[in-house]
């Protein structure tokens, strides 16, 4: 069924031309980008309008549909001509469907955002969440990730979806990032403190975040000003902690706080320990930057038991006969990471009594994260092979 609308054709602050089409609602939709309008031609003319699930599939005008782009016709015939060469790979052939009128913005904001690039990437992911009808479902869900596949309702062509960001054009901002963080260490280093550094990679993938509030379900760490994926000093200096707890004291963190002052120097503790009063940690764990352009990786896992564990009742069997719900996350690969940790000089005296007699504070903690880092891993499902470091090399 058709609605009655009329084109309306204009320029926007920029220069650029912005074609809608005006079916009296509160606001015009905007007019698919298939449709090749180059100029204000069509501008006032009167139309017929055909949606579908609330999306402008059809506009005819004088009883003819609008010009379409000549691009997207070739496309359509390619996947349809028989002498298409199949050794073409179809993943290039696949339209990425991400699109900023899928968001939920301003209808002013995604005018803007049309014609430019979004240069941060937790904006991009976290403020741009596209939002795709579901046919089983029958809504609107929020979508991270979709492999490959053939759109029924588009003469099956082939389709995707991947919030794609190229953190290439961001490496004078990381190297900026990288040149700061040097300026600071030198700094600190001339106010008293002692600094030493490390750069690791992760020796397969890495997720910092995954638990995070999203509406994605799963999430990851960015900097909310860079947009880049980073490990915050807290999870670090909380990882080393662990460590240190079930290697040298049974996993048990009231022995390690009553009987090691080691371990209280360096983390801190609570009133109730070794010195009988709460104390700050000596030492300062600083965030983990990228220092190399940051790749990320869509990971998927597939629980079985979705019915089995959401069920209140406790009445349905964990059994084969579920179907698997693919869960998309994102991970960080191939990306080498700069570790900065820190202490007054003052404070970093020998250890006199504990598991780390006649050591230093800074000097342990060294060893440690450096361990702790390759041999326990960081951040989410580090059970399965995620988060460990490899690389340990010393940059004193």
């Amino acid at each position: 069924m058709s609605e009655r609308g009329k084109i309306i054709i204009r320029k926007n602050t920029k220069g650029k031309w912005i074609f809608e089409v005006d079916i009296g609602k509160k606001k015009p939709m905007l007019i698919p980008q298939f449709y090749d309008l180059k100029d204000n031609s069509f501008n006032g003319k009167e139309c017929e309008v055909y949606r579908k699930k609330g999306r402008i599939v059809k506009i005819i005008v004088d009883g003819e549909e609008l010009p379409k782009n000549r691009q997207q016709v070739m496309e359509y015939h390619n996947m349809n001509n028989k002498s298409h060469d199949p050794r073409i790979s179809s993943e290039k052939s696949a339209k990425n469907i991400y699109s900023i009128q899928n968001t939920k913005l301003p209808f002013n904001t995604r005018e803007i955002l049309i014609e430019s690039d979004i240069e941060n990437f937790s904006l991009k992911l976290n403020k741009c969440v596209n939002f795709i009808h579901s046919n089983e479902r029958d809504i609107e869900e929020p979508i991270l990730y979709k492999a490959e596949y053939n759109d029924k309702q588009d003469h099956d062509k082939p389709k995707k979806f991947e919030v794609k960001f190229n953190f290439d054009n961001m490496r004078r901002i990381i190297t900026g990032l990288k040149n700061r963080q040097d300026r600071i260490r030198d700094g600190l280093k001339g106010q008293g403190y002692e600094i030493n550094t490390m750069k690791l990679t992760p020796d397969w993938r890495l997720i910092v975040g995954l638990g995070n509030e999203s509406v994605y379900e799963t999430s990851i760490t960015l900097h909310h000003i860079y947009g880049i994926p980073y490990i915050p000093g807290s999870a670090i200096k909380g990882v080393v902690r662990s460590y240190i707890i079930i290697e040298h004291f049974e996993s048990n963190e009231e022995k390690a706080l009553k009987e090691d002052p080691g371990f209280c120097d360096i983390f801190g503790c609570p009133e109730k320990s070794f010195y009988k009063e709460s104390r700050e940690g000596k030492i300062i764990f600083f965030d983990a930057f990228p220092i190399t352009t940051p790749k990320i990786k869509v990971e998927v896992m597939n629980p079985h038991y979705g019915p089995y564990y959401s069920d209140p009742s406790e009445n349905t069997p964990p059994a084969d006969y579920h179907s698997p719900v693919p869960i998309f996350f994102l991970t960080v690969e191939d990306t080498k990471f700069e570790f900065i940790i820190g202490i007054k000089v003052k404070d970093n005296t020998i250890i006199e009594k504990g598991i780390f007699k006649n050591k230093q504070p800074l000097e342990v903690t060294y060893e440690y994260v450096g361990k702790a880092l390759s041999e326990h891993g960081i951040g989410a499902k580090t059970a399965v092979g995620y988060g460990y470091m490899r690389d340990f090399l010393p940059n004193v």
